[in-house]
């Protein structure tokens, strides 16, 4: 597990990054500490939102692909372990104000 999640963090092998986040999907159940693991694996989460972000371009003109659409359904539902699990759903939160705060100051 903890290998799936430094590969997470290889940002300059798009395919291996996304290949190991379908391979997290199925494990969400499966492994309790996901969430923790994900949280405190340096560069995951910025991984996760980097794929989210790299979606962006292609949304206007609506132009999104089933493919590319599901790569940012998995990241969302890497985050969304994260963001309910006890252990860092207040670590998320405020992680994620502290992002729009910066983004918007």
């Amino acid at each position: 597990m903890f290998t799936l999640c430094m590969r997470l963090c290889n940002l300059d092998v798009q395919d291996l990054s996304v290949t190991t986040i379908n391979q997290c999907i199925p494990l969400r159940e499966l492994f309790q500490d996901l969430a923790p693991l994900l949280w405190n694996s340096f560069g995951t989460i910025a991984a996760l939102l980097q794929e989210i972000v790299s979606i962006y371009p292609v949304l206007s003109p609506p132009n999104l692909t089933p493919i590319q659409s599901n790569r940012v359904c998995n990241a969302l539902a890497l985050l969304q372990c994260v963001a309910s699990h006890p252990d860092t759903r207040m670590l998320f939160l405020n992680g994620m104000f502290s992002c729009d705060e910066f983004v918007w100051s």
